[in-house]
């Protein structure tokens, strides 16, 4: 059987990994495809002859990426130092 705590742990750090991970994917898909900062428009407009049409869809903002990241990065150390702390194995 295995104590509530230790599965509270490791959920807090697979959630931060997760938050972390995707948010860090986010900001360098947007970085590599030279759309940062954001500032193309929220709507459709029509692409000339040969060109592709600029997407609909509104970019996300940078800080909430980055807030993301951190809140990820944050919740992931505070999930190992406890198991660190609290002397958990995985």
């Amino acid at each position: 059987m295995v104590p509530v705590p230790v599965i509270l742990c490791e959920f807090l750090v697979a959630f931060g990994l997760a938050l972390f991970g995707a948010n860090a994917v986010a900001f360098a898909k947007l970085r590599r495809a030279g759309n940062w900062p954001p500032d193309r428009p929220a709507t459709v407009t029509p692409a000339p002859r040969g060109r592709k049409a600029v997407s609909d869809t509104p970019l996300p903002s940078r800080t909430r990426i980055l807030a993301g990241i951190v809140v990820g990065l944050l919740v992931t150390l505070w999930a190992i130092a406890t198991f660190v702390s609290e002397g958990y194995s995985l």
